[in-house]
């Protein structure tokens, strides 16, 4: 009869830390996910600043490479663009990908630079997704694009 107890017991404890330790995982998994599209999104956004540093776009550009992998498509008045990452956050387009990122590029203003070159204003948006549509990086800001 103690014997039959002590299984009891022990079954019971052991429900606990089996649903702990599931939670644990899980937790981790959700963190390792975001901590993925923290740095690809980041990643993202600075190549974007270089391009805009670098004057390199003309007024009849339709494409804006941000690297060799990934384009935004567009003109003046909008770019946007679409890209599979793997699950280090690197650009992969593969059917396996693991999260999705999507930039969009809006003209917000005419403005002119110090270097005599024409800028223009545009509102940034930066999105990582992973597999399921979930969203988890979402960054909005403006930033001047010099246009040769």
């Amino acid at each position: 009869m103690e014997v039959v107890i002590t299984m009891a017991i022990i079954a019971i404890l052991s429900v606990g830390v089996y649903e702990s330790y599931i939670s644990i995982i899980k937790t981790t998994k959700a963190s390792e996910k975001k901590q993925v599209a923290l740095h690809a999104g980041n990643k993202i956004i600075e190549q974007i600043k270089e391009i805009s540093d670098s004057g390199s776009i003309n007024p009849s550009d339709t494409t804006i490479e941000l690297d060799d992998n990934f384009n935004l498509q567009g003109n003046t008045e909008r770019y946007s663009g679409t890209e599979k990452l793997d699950v280090y956050g690197n650009y992969y387009n593969r059917s396996d990908y693991k999260y999705i990122a999507e930039v969009i590029l809006t003209k917000n203003q005419l403005s002119l630079n110090t270097a005599s070159k024409i800028g223009y204003l545009y509102d940034v948006t930066v999105t990582i997704k992973d597999e399921e549509d979930k969203e988890l990086f979402s960054e909005k800001y403006n930033q001047t694009i010099n246009i040769n």
